[in-house]
């Protein structure tokens, strides 16, 4: 088990001292990450391993006691038991929040169907 599991809110100055999986810079959970940290007054821990490879993730996570960063709706998905991932949320003592997503769409040309598909899914799921 982690050191942290089970606590109750966890400052992210704790995290720190752990080895980290995060995504790439640019990405919105990153990004997110980044801001969390900064408004903490913290730099972004040492020792951070970049991937957007959610296989990647979990290995390096179920192997060592490093963090990863994902999505409450993916990280519910891994902790169930059905999955059969050892993994265990964190209940942090700050909030991270991605910025919202954008839809762009120029309106001089036709979407494809596929794309029209997408964009009706995206949209009836917001």
């Amino acid at each position: 088990s982690h050191p942290l599991a089970g606590r109750r809110q966890v400052p992210l100055a704790d995290v720190f001292d752990y080895d980290c999986v995060i995504q790439e810079r640019g990405t919105p959970i990153r990004q997110a990450v980044e801001n969390a940290f900064h408004a903490a007054g913290l730099s972004m821990p040492p020792r951070i391993t970049n991937t957007s490879s959610l296989l990647v993730m979990l290995a390096m996570v179920e192997r060592s006691d490093a963090i990863a960063t994902l999505s409450e709706e993916v990280a519910g998905l891994l902790t169930r038991d059905s999955i059969g991932a050892r993994l265990v949320p964190l209940d942090l003592a700050q909030t991270i929040t991605v910025s919202p997503y954008f839809i762009i769409q120029n309106r001089m040309q036709q979407l494809t169907r596929a794309a029209s598909r997408v964009l009706e899914e995206i949209l009836s799921r917001l």
